[in-house]
């Protein structure tokens, strides 16, 4: 396998709504043949081609030999790459971003394959504060799965500390559940960004705490062990009396203890090495909302089925006294704030919606008129008239228009000459926020964020 490689890597957020199905479909499977290793994971960062980038710890895809300076890969081991549809390739190059022992335990590795494959934005690690909500995906061996039984898991968890004396650059500190296998996947961000790569465990050993690499191999690199990395519980698991080596299952007893913290090295570390800079003026993800701190609008999203409706507490009083005019204008005010644009929305704008705070105000739309107004009747009549075709022109806008009712014997009703009631047609409301073409764009957003 040569070492060196050119590649590029792409920082662009992925589109909300979609954040589930990139981390899915960028998240890959590695196992290996000739050393007994249940396996690890990665992520896939670039595209050149027919050729694939992917980012993952160092001791997934090197089985290192010991007392070797610089870190030496032996060549009796072969792996292959598995992604979220199943297929499997074997990796084409790998480059050691792990040159020495106490280096950063990273590694670039490709593959080639004719399919089209999303490839997962990176983020700015520096960004990234205690208490943010982050992602781990991956494929641990679970229940007995191992190699490619394994099954893609995504585990949430929040950051706890910045360990400044990490091992092999495993600074980024948080208790997300992980086992043998997650070792080399992603830690993704709120905003669905990669800002870390998993692949250490602690455990309590009574005097002797060490942390834990979550893959196997014969290097003793960075120190021997595996752990399940469970949230902390009164009665935790017990692991083997001896050291066990990398990636042995943890049964019997003795002192050593999962303390259900886990480590990653930040993605920073990897823009350090390659020689490139992390992006900068992105949004950066705030505390979950149990801070103190009240999240701004913008940046408020649902998580899991639950939805945030604190920010929208003024548009819920006045939708459940049914006042649909003042509601209209708090919508528009609360549009504004949250795309952060001045008078109207635009292109630009409209990408600026989260997916979490439109759900919000559209359920709470939705609830208060029996289904009748809302973002969801606006989509399902564009979707009658046009199907899935969002071009933002006249045409188009002038039949929506006609169709809701906004547009009468050809001319277009003022916000005063609007019909303020329940028996206005549906979808009719809300409408302040926006006029003209661009709503094929505002409806291409919905569609995105799965508001039908």
């Amino acid at each position: 396998m040569v070492s060196i490689f050119v590649f590029l890597v792409t920082s662009i957020p992925a589109q909300a709504g979609k954040i589930e199905d990139t981390i899915e479909q960028t998240t890959v499977q590695i196992n290996s043949l000739g050393n007994g290793s249940p396996g690890g994971s990665g992520v896939i960062i670039d595209k050149q081609g027919k050729i694939y980038t992917v980012l993952t710890a160092n001791h997934v895809v090197c089985e290192a030999i010991e007392g070797r300076k610089p870190v030496t890969c032996t060549t009796d081991v072969t792996y292959t790459i598995s992604t979220h549809n199943g297929k499997d390739y074997p990796i084409k190059d790998r480059q050691i971003l792990q040159k020495n022992p106490k280096d950063p335990d990273l590694a670039i590795v490709t593959f080639e394959a004719q399919e089209n494959y999303p490839i997962a934005p990176l983020g700015n690690s520096d960004d990234v504060k205690r208490l943010a909500e982050i992602t781990i995906a991956g494929f641990p061996s679970i229940f007995g799965n191992k190699g490619k039984d394994r099954t893609y898991t995504v585990t949430p968890g929040e950051v706890v500390t910045f360990n400044t004396k990490a091992v092999n650059g495993y600074s980024l500190v948080y208790n997300a559940t992980t086992f043998i296998g997650n070792s080399g996947g992603p830690v993704f961000d709120s905003y669905g960004r990669v800002v870390g790569i998993h692949g250490l465990a602690d455990a309590d050993g009574g005097d002797d705490n060490t942390p834990q690499s979550e893959t196997r191999g014969k290097r003793k690199l960075p120190i021997p062990g595996t752990n399940p990395g469970t949230q902390p519980q009164r009665t935790r698991e017990k692991v083997n009396p001896t050291k066990p080596k990398i990636g042995q299952q943890e049964t019997g007893t003795s002192t050593e203890q999962k303390t259900g913290f886990n480590a990653a090295i930040p993605i920073n570390i990897f823009y350090s090495l390659t020689g490139r800079k992390p992006p900068t003026g992105s949004p950066i993800p705030q505390p979950p909302t149990r801070s103190p701190i009240p999240p701004k609008k913008e940046e408020v999203a649902t998580r899991g089925n639950t939805v945030d409706f604190s920010f929208a507490a003024k548009l819920e009083k006045l939708l459940s006294k049914g006042d649909w005019k003042g509601a209209d204008e708090e919508t528009k005010s609360l549009m504004l704030e949250i795309s952060q644009a001045s008078g109207s929305l635009n292109d630009k704008a409209i990408s600026r919606l989260s997916c979490g705070n439109l759900i919000a105000i559209n359920q709470l739309w939705q609830s208060q008129s029996q289904g009748r107004f809302g973002f969801s009747a606006q989509t399902q009549k564009w979707k009658s008239l046009f199907g899935n075709k969002f071009e933002p022109n006249n045409e188009n806008f002038d039949n929506f228009a006609n169709d809701l009712g906004w547009l009468y014997r050809g001319r277009y009703l003022s916000k005063d000459q609007l019909k303020y009631s329940l028996d206005a047609p549906k979808g009719y409301f809300p409408r302040a926020f926006l006029d003209g073409p661009v709503w094929g764009n505002f409806i291409a957003r919905l569609d995105s964020c799965n508001i039908k």
